[in-house]
């Protein structure tokens, strides 16, 4: 059985990333009620200011468009910014919709920062602009 070579340089970025940046990859379930119908390009992670108590840019991942792969049926790429928008890695995701309602995604994402460990909100990022922050949070 041959390895698709994107799969082995996935793994092999997975396996050098928190050497090379010195930073844990954290997964990161992320759910768009609205992905299609409001063309969602991407993520915006917000950190928490412990200081003023108010949640600042924190690093983001922008999407590609969603494709079919034989392995792993429909996914999308991903690339993560650190908070100065530089580039730090782009992987691969399945993207799953929910049955009931096919414009309801969900995305298991490997996400990393350079930032303090602390408390993590998210907003989906569009073409238009950017949603409220989630309700949820996460610790990383």
């Amino acid at each position: 059985m041959r390895i698709p070579s994107r799969i082995v340089c996935v793994f092999v970025a997975l396996v050098l990333l928190p050497t090379l940046t010195a930073c844990d990859l954290k997964e990161v379930i992320v759910r768009i009620a609205d992905f299609e119908s409001n063309q969602v390009d991407g993520v915006r992670f917000h950190r928490l200011d412990e200081a003023t108590g108010q949640f600042v840019p924190g690093g983001s991942v922008r999407f590609s468009e969603p494709y079919i792969s034989e392995s792993w049926g429909e996914v999308v790429d991903y690339t993560i910014l650190d908070a100065a928008g530089q580039e730090v890695l782009t992987l691969p995701a399945p993207l799953r919709r929910d049955a009931a309602n096919p414009d309801m995604v969900t995305i298991g994402l490997l996400y990393t920062h350079a930032l303090d460990p602390g408390w993590f909100r998210i907003s989906s990022v569009n073409a238009a602009g950017e949603s409220d922050l989630s309700i949820e949070q996460i610790y990383m």
